[in-house]
């Protein structure tokens, strides 16, 4: 049996291994795009990050 899609070796269900590939990469970037304590900690590090490069600027440019 050959993928229709791809015309390789094709499992029982008539997907080969790219299809299934593909369709693993689209459900993990599903999930990934849902995952509301993953945005929280890319929010904090943001913010984090922010105020250390404005500390760190603060502290390298002050004249006194």
């Amino acid at each position: 049996m050959q993928c229709q899609r791809h015309a390789i070796a094709a499992g029982p269900d008539g997907r080969c291994i790219l299809c299934r590939r593909r369709d693993r990469e689209v459900e993990r970037a599903m999930r990934r795009g849902r995952d509301p304590a993953r945005r929280l900690a890319i929010v904090i590090l943001a913010v984090v990050a922010a105020f250390a490069t404005f500390a760190l600027a603060g502290a390298l440019l002050d004249t006194k």
